[in-house]
């Protein structure tokens, strides 16, 4: 020990010259031994010329015959031969440092160092010149000899952060942040091996980088070793926190960069950290003279925010937020009491299932076009509701007997009998006793998995089953709603147990099926939904939201395969039609008056910003008019006449929410969907059209309570033809326009004869404008 660096270095240069011969022989050797063998060589060469250990094993280093310059300066590629030589000298000089035993000498310390800088980092630094299985041969002897004799926390001066410095630099971080463990930023070779004697260019060849993927490999493997082995010895305990807080902080980095980081994130970072965390949930750091509790659910916190933000991005970054809840679920218990990644006065419980917007990005990863992602979101969701294999669950329930079966075609019997023979079809059968919650689950993912995965005579079979099962569940429910007629989304899970969170997920289910690549399994989604009578479903009916009614319910009235007998015969409607106008309609009712009217107007106004073909534009008018109803206090009347509307009860009108500037707005659509019906060549459908335009108008515009110029723009926007003397239109516009403050009992008129006034006033300036 009292012993200076030079005189060491002295004293192996003169065993070195001593040895000339034996190591020039066993150079040579080393390109014809295979690596299995040379543990047992050398042990024979060291027996027979009495060599020392670290003698030979710094000679073998100075003579390390490959260095990273020369393969990256012409793009080198090792042949089996070269493969095969660094496969042995590596594991030669691992078995000379593992005989060379590592105590608490400087000696030994150094030789690590040595062989770290000299041998390892140069050949990582080389690994597009070889396969993969010689970089995982390279890397497993350096382990073996690390973990087997406990001295990972040496590696914390050295390998470790060259790792954190290379994963650092690729995020264009020039040096560690304070909260960092180990400290990088300031790493200099000089700092963990004695540089004297090296070339100044192979030196600064080593402050270079590894590529991100291999650094974050390499600590996955630090990280798992120094766990498996932490209690071996207390500095291995002391290294192994720190870097596992160091990989927390650089994981929520990585998660906020590029494509490639978040793929290196995710796979490998957060499977150690989570791995380290399975073995001891929570432990105590100090770090800068505090004490602070490092926890599994501190972390995942950590880890939500991150996702949130991707969520936000694009979907290639929800793609990974995606990655990383499913690696979060699946690393243990959900919530571990008391944890935190602050100090321990700051301690929080953190449970990723009582976030409302966990449970809305799965909702929005299941209806999304690309199938990975559908995939990843299923799977995360059948993670929280411990649900594994329902087809093996259903088939073990049989349905019940004395059920009554109508008469089945033979596709309809065959179909059945093998959606049977899957346990698909009939997951419960009966619902006297009503389903339980994790039985309601169960069916909603078999129907998802149908959609996704089953043929569609299997979805013929199955899905009108199931729903009915789901639908009629919900009568239990009926008197358990937070708030009434709303539809503020409360259906989201706080956990699997929420009894009304089902129901809010139904939507889900027609969206996928609605959108389904089989036009035949749209069909019979679309079937389905027309035959449920919304109305005495009402906890199903308020817990869908406006976006889905909006979006995938409209898009799906504007496929033509729902649509076969629409038009012939002069009839303009279809089973659809029917079913939509019914269900809107019931929509409409549970809501508040005044999202009535928001609702009403937004779905008029899509007959703006989309392109709908003949049947799925009278089905948007049919839904127009059906809301209108709701909203004027009429009900959801099948009217053909607007007598029939004028002469009708009140209830509950929801008009006095419709202000000015929603009445301009609302005609101003009602014109725009009255001049759009002039591109169809068919008479009928022209004025059938412009009957559901006027229907509306007088259902909930008071023409009054409008700018008469926008008045007189919707008036012309239906042709004369339909409106002079003898046209179809003249009475229904007429009693609009005359008997609406008689007939209704909540006038906004206070003068039946205000409306020829304006209209007075209005041609009077109008000639005398033109006059002068």
């Amino acid at each position: 020990k009292g012993l200076s660096r030079s005189h060491i270095f002295g004293s192996w240069s003169f065993k070195l010259k001593m040895a000339s011969s034996v190591i020039t022989s066993l150079s040579l050797s080393f390109k014809q031994v295979p690596p299995a063998a040379v543990p047992a060589f050398l042990d024979c060469v060291l027996s027979s010329t009495g060599v020392a250990p670290s003698t030979l094993f710094e000679s073998l280093i100075n003579e390390f015959p490959f260095r990273s310059e020369d393969t990256i300066k012409v793009d080198k590629k090792f042949d089996s031969e070269d493969c095969n030589h660094i496969a042995s000298l590596v594991a030669g000089l691992c078995h000379l440092l593992k005989n060379s035993g590592f105590g608490s000498g400087d000696d030994n310390h150094n030789a690590l160092q040595l062989f770290v800088w000299r041998v390892f980092i140069p050949l990582m630094k080389m690994v597009r010149a070889y396969d993969l299985d010689m970089l995982n041969q390279i890397i497993q002897s350096f382990f073996d000899v690390v973990i087997e004799t406990s001295v990972l926390d040496m590696l914390g001066v050295s390998l470790v952060p060259f790792l954190l410095r290379s994963v650092g630099v690729s995020m264009g971080m020039l040096n560690h942040e304070e909260s960092d463990f180990i400290k990088w930023g300031e790493l200099l070779l000089s700092d963990s091996l004695n540089t004297r004697d090296m070339d100044g260019n192979y030196i600064a060849s080593l402050s270079g980088s590894f590529p991100i993927p291999l650094s974050c490999h390499l600590l996955n493997l630090i990280l798992n070793a120094a766990f498996q082995s932490r209690q071996a010895a207390p500095m291995v305990e002391e290294f192994a926190g720190g870097l596992l807080w160091d990989l927390c902080n650089t994981t929520e980095r990585l998660l906020s960069q590029s494509l490639e980081h978040r793929s290196c994130a995710v796979s490998f970072l957060l499977p150690a950290i989570f791995k380290a965390f399975s073995s001891q949930s929570s432990m105590k750091i100090s770090h800068q003279g505090n004490m602070y509790i490092l926890s599994r659910n501190g972390f995942k916190k950590r880890v939500w925010e991150c996702c949130k933000k991707l969520f936000s991005v694009g979907s290639i970054e929800r793609r990974d937020a995606y990655s990383v809840l499913a690696l979060c679920l699946s690393s243990g218990s959900w919530t571990d009491g008391t944890e935190s990644c602050f100090s321990e006065k700051d301690a929080v419980e953190f449970d990723l299932r009582s976030e409302q917007e966990f449970w809305d990005e799965i909702k929005k990863g299941l209806v999304v076009d690309e199938s990975i992602v559908r995939k990843q979101s299923l799977h995360i969701l059948k993670s929280v509701l411990s649900i594994s294999d329902v087809s093996k669950a259903s088939s073990e329930k049989k349905p019940e007997g004395n059920s009554a079966h109508r008469a089945m075609t033979k596709k309809e019997t065959w179909a059945e009998k093998e959606a049977k023979s899957l346990g698909v079809g009939e997951l419960y059968g009966s619902v006297d006793s009503g389903l339980t919650i994790q039985q309601q689950w169960q069916a909603f993912v078999l129907l998802y998995e149908m959609l996704e995965e089953y043929g569609t005579h299997l979805v013929e079979a199955a899905w009108s089953n199931q729903i009915d099962l789901l639908i009629k569940s919900s009568f239990r429910y009926e008197g358990s709603l937070k708030s009434d007629c709303n539809n503020s989304h409360q259906g989201y899970m706080e956990t699997p147990d929420e009894e009304t969170g089902i129901f809010s997920w139904l939507e889900v289910l027609w969206s996928r099926g609605f959108r389904h690549d089989n036009p035949l399994v749209r069909c019979t989604v679309m079937e389905s939904f027309s035959g449920i009578e919304w109305r005495r479903y009402k906890t199903c009916t308020q817990s869908m939201s406006q976006t889905f009614v909006l979006g995938p319910f409209v898009e799906a009235l504007n496929d033509s395969v729902h649509h076969k007998d629409f038009g012939l015969k002069g009839i303009y409607t279809s089973r659809t039609i029917e079913g939509a106008t019914q269900y809107v309609s019931a929509y409409t009712s549970y809501l508040n008056p005044r999202d009535r009217v928001g609702f009403l107007i937004n779905l008029a106004s899509l007959a703006k910003k989309q392109s709908f073909g003949r049947a799925g534009f009278m089905a948007l008018i049919q839904c127009i008019v059906s809301t209108a109803y709701v909203v004027g206090g009429y009900g959801d009347k099948d009217t053909e006449h607007l007598e029939d509307i004028l002469s009708g009860t009140l209830h509950e009108p929801s008009s006095e929410h419709l202000s000015q500037d929603d009445m301009a707005h609302l005609l101003d659509v009602l014109k725009f969907v009255a001049e759009s019906s002039r591109q169809h060549f068919n008479h009928k459908y022209r004025i059938r059209v412009y009957q559901k335009v006027l229907e509306t108008a007088a259902s909930v515009v008071n023409p009054c309570n409008v700018p008469l110029g926008t008045l007189l723009q919707f008036v012309s926007a239906i042709p004369r033809e339909f409106t002079d003397h003898d046209g179809s239109l003249r009475k229904m516009m007429l009693e609009w326009l005359q008997e609406y403050n008689r007939k209704t009992s909540n006038s906004f008129c206070t003068d039946g004869t205000r409306l020829l006034a304006s209209l007075y006033e209005y041609l009077k300036e109008f000639i005398s404008d033109h006059v002068e």
